[in-house]
This record gives structure tokens, sequence and C-alpha cells, in this order.
């Protein structure tokens, strides 16, 4: 079974073609990386169950039940008595794609959080540099290790959590170490102070604390992405397509390379290949759609 873990919170859909300031109604839909990758996963086939924290207000169980009905195993999501997070989204051009959001709210301190027995891989989604929700989940990656299971993490930052930061946090750089597998963009990168340059993503790695073992994997929008581990670098470009929405492109992308690399990381450049290409060809077919209409 894949666990994800991270943001559960609720995108609202302005019509298409409507700019947010003349929008009459918004459609609800589950978003947050943790919810985007778990749906993604769930309609791929997979075993899967959020470990999150949500809202114990109606909003927050209309997301729980949403998950449920998509087959996503949630009995591994605990409630809090903040607020549920929103994200209202402009959908006209996808390059020119705007967003509202607010952030949940889970009060002076993250929830304390339990894998599912049968968890056999750990997928932690956009990291949020608050100290104590940074714990809880460097707790589930020491148990998932301790289990000879899988932790993957998408970086994933915030540009206002992270625009202050000149290297990622103590807490971090320890979540990081426990990692086999990480994704990240470029403008991730940035925003940790980090290179983003191809030709530096080995030295990059290193400066995350990953471990030697482990593989980072960067994404460039419509550019090639890189994958660095020990088998050296792979790029691969992403296919040509013309984009109903980018929102939710990278939780596409992770969730495709979380449901193929089974329980260990491949260490093969030509695995690495074909790994990119599939999950270029599944971003890009999701947002070409538009993720919920791809959705069953």
């Amino acid at each position: 079974m894949i666990v994800t873990v991270g943001e559960l919170m609720w995108d609202l859909l302005a019509e298409r073609g409507v700019p947010l300031e003349r929008a009459p109604r918004l459609q609800p839909v589950v978003g947050g990386a943790a919810g985007n990758v778990a749906l993604e996963l769930a309609s791929m086939g997979a075993s899967v169950a959020v470990a999150t924290a949500v809202s114990a207000d109606p909003w927050g169980e209309a997301l729980v039940g949403a998950l449920s009905a998509a087959g996503v195993d949630v009995e591994s999501i605990v409630r809090h008595p903040g607020r549920t997070g929103t994200v209202i989204i402009e959908r006209t051009k996808a390059e020119h794609e705007r967003y509202v959001s607010f952030r949940p709210d889970w009060g002076p301190s993250y929830p304390r959080l339990e894998l599912p027995a049968a968890g056999s891989r750990l997928h932690i989604a956009a990291v949020d540099p608050d100290p104590s929700q940074i714990e809880v989940w460097i707790t589930l990656a020491t148990e998932m290790r301790r289990r000879g299971g899988l932790v993957v993490v998408d970086l994933n930052a915030r540009t206002r959590a992270w625009r202050d930061q000149t290297a990622p946090v103590p807490g971090v750089r320890k979540l990081l170490g426990l990692t086999s597998l990480c994704k990240a963009s470029d403008r991730d990168l940035e925003l940790h102070r980090l290179a983003a340059a191809p030709a530096e993503l080995a030295t990059t790695a290193r400066a995350l604390g990953l471990p030697p073992t482990a593989t980072l994997v960067v994404t460039r929008g419509g550019h090639p992405a890189q994958a660095v581990g020990p088998f050296g670098r792979v790029d691969r470009t992403p296919p040509p397509t013309a984009l109903e929405r980018s929102v939710g492109a990278g939780d596409a992308f992770c969730a495709y390379l979380l449901h193929h690399v089974g329980p260990a990381i491949p260490c093969s450049a030509s695995t690495w290949g074909d790994l990119l290409e599939g999950a270029h060809a599944h971003a890009a077919r999701r947002m070409a759609l538009g993720a919920e209409e791809a959705r069953p």
C-alpha cells in the first residue's frame, strides 16, 4: 500500500474561460498535494491510503467522504479544530493560470499521525517548514524505513513559506536524509537557494542532504526533466501538449513515479529514462483533459 501525507484541501474551480473577478460559481474538487496524488494513484488501480489531518467541520468531512468514494483508504486521517484549506483557481489559459490560496490551519501544533499497518511506500507531499509538521513527517519516515519501505518526498516549496530561507531548515535536511527519491521542480530548488542547472544537480542532491543512494528528479515545465542518482544523470523531454490547466501537473507526474517504482528505487539509467517518459506522458494527458475530468 502507498501512503500519501501532506495537504488535503478543496480546489474551487471557476468556469472555463471566466476570470476570477467575474466567476458566478465555483466547482469544488478535492485538491492539495496529498489528495491529488492519492486520487491519481487510485485511478491507476493502486492500493493507496491518506494519512493526514483535516478540519473536523462539514467541509473537512466532505473531503474524507470524497476520497473514500474514490477508493482511497481514509482510516488514518485525523481531525483537527482548525480551518479547511481552499484554493480558488481561474481556468483561462494554463500559462496564465491564477489562484487565490487559503492554506489549512491546524492550530498550534500539527496532530500526531500513524501509518496504516499495510503501508510499504510513503509519499510526503509539499514540504512545509513548520517544525511541528516536519517532526511528525520525520517520525513517519523513520517508521517506514524501519519497515524496509520506501520514502518519497515531493519538495514542492511554497513561495511565501520559503522566500526568506537561505538553505533547507535542519528538520527538512533530516527528513531528506531518510529519503530514497526526492522530486522537485526547478522553482522549488530556486526557492531553497539551491542550484537548479542540470550540470549542478549532483551537488544539489548533496546540499539537500539526500543519501548517496537516493535519486533526485527535477522537472522544468515544458523543458527536459532530469533524474540524478548512482546511475548518473538521465534527461527526458516532455511531449508537446495543449494544457487545460497546470495546477496539479507535478502531482500527476509524482503519482506515476510512485505507482511504477515498485518496492525499491531502480538504479538503471535506462529504467529511469522510461520512468521519466511515462511520467511526462501521464501528466500531459491529465493536464490536457483537466485533472478533474480525467479521474473516473
